[in-house]
C-alpha cells in the first residue's frame, strides 16, 4: 500500500503545482483572492454534489464526525485557502510557496512530540533536502519582500499542517474522502458567504477569471484534495507533507512553459534537491 500511497500523494501534488499558476492568470480577469476562493469553493461542491447524486453515495456522518469536519474545514480548509491566495497578492508565488511549506516542520514535530511517532533519520534528511530545494526555487536577486505577504504565508502552513494532522490522527481518517470533500466544501462555502459581509465578494470579472476558477475547483479542490487525503490515510501527514514539495517543482516548469521564465542554476539545482527528497521517502522502509 506504500507505493499506492507515493503515487497518490505526488499526483495531488502535481495537481496543487497548477494552483498557483491558474491563480495568477485568474487575477488577469480581474478577480480578488477572496472572490477566488469563494469561486473555487462554489464550482468545487457543484461538481462533487453532482458526483454524489450519479453514484448515489451516502452523506450520512454522525455527531462528532460532523463536528471535527466543521472545524477542519473552517481552520484546515478555508482559512489555509484564503492566507495562501492573500499572500500571492504581496510576495511572489515562490516565495509564499516556500514559507507555506513551513507545514512539514510542523507536522513532523507534532507526529513526534504528541503522537509518538519515532524519529526518522531518513525522513528529516528529505525534509531537510526539501526545504533547501524549494528555498532556492524561489532565490531571485530583484524579489521584493512584504513583511505582510510573509506573515501570511507562514500561517497558512501553520494552518495546513493542522489540516492534516487531524485527518490522519481522528475518526475521519476512515471516512469515504468524497464525502468528507463535500462536507469541507459545503461549510467552506458558509464560512466564506458569511465572510463576505466583511471582504470584498464581487462577480465583476470576465470570463477567464470564471474559467479559471471552475479548472483550480475541479483539479484542485476536488481530484488534489481526495488524491491527498487517500495519500495521508496509507502513509501518514510527515510523509505525504515531504512528498508535497513535488509541487513547487511544477509551478516552476508552469511558469517556465506559460510565462517564459528562466532557469537559473539555482532552479535547477533546487529541482535536483526536491526530486532527491521524494526519492529518499520513496526507497525509505520504514514510515
Amino acid at each position: 500500500m506504500k507505493n499506492k500511497g507515493i503515487l497518490m500523494t505526488m499526483f495531488s501534488a502535481i495537481l496543487f503545482g497548477f494552483m498557483p499558476i491558474f491563480a495568477k492568470i485568474a487575477y488577469l480577469g480581474g478577480i480578488n483572492y477572496y472572490s477566488l476562493v469563494f469561486l473555487r469553493s462554489m464550482f468545487a461542491l457543484i461538481f462533487i454534489s453532482i458526483f454524489i447524486l450519479i453514484r448515489k453515495i451516502s452523506i450520512k456522518i454522525n455527531f462528532k464526525d460532523f463536528i471535527n469536519l466543521f472545524f477542519l474545514s473552517l481552520i484546515g480548509y478555508t482559512l489555509t485557502q484564503l492566507t495562501l491566495f492573500a499572500s500571492y497578492t504581496y510576495i511572489s508565488t515562490g516565495v509564499a510557496t516556500t514559507l507555506h511549506f513551513i507545514y512539514p516542520v510542523c507536522i513532523m514535530t507534532a507526529n513526534i512530540l504528541f503522537f509518538k511517532e519515532r524519529v526518522n533519520k531518513n525522513k528529516v534528511f528529505a525534509l531537510i533536502l526539501a526545504i533547501i530545494g524549494i528555498s532556492m526555487l524561489s532565490i531571485n536577486k530583484n524579489i521584493k519582500i512584504d513583511i505582510r505577504g510573509v506573515f501570511i504565508a507562514i500561517i497558512s502552513g501553520i494552518l495546513y499542517s493542522y489540516y492534516m494532522l487531524v485527518i490522519e490522527h481522528t475518526k475521519i481518517k476512515n471516512m469515504n474522502s468524497v464525502v468528507m470533500t463535500f462536507y469541507l466544501l459545503l461549510f467552506s462555502m458558509i464560512f466564506l458567504g458569511f465572510g463576505s459581509l466583511k471582504f470584498e465578494l464581487n462577480f465583476n470579472f470576465n470570463y477567464l477569471s470564471w474559467f479559471m476558477g471552475m479548472i483550480i475547483a475541479l483539479l484542485c479542490s476536488i481530484f488534489a484534495v481526495i488524491l491527498l487525503q487517500m495519500g495521508i490515510k496509507e502513509i501518514g501527514s510527515s510523509t505525504a507533507s515531504i512528498l508535497s514539495a513535488f509541487e513547487p517543482i511544477v509551478s516552476v516548469i508552469l511558469g517556465v512553459i506559460i510565462f517564459r521564465e528562466s532557469i537559473t542554476i539555482n532552479i535547477f539545482l533546487g529541482i535536483v534537491f526536491v526530486i532527491v527528497s521524494v526519492l529518499i521517502v520513496n526507497f525509505n522502509k520504514k514510515y
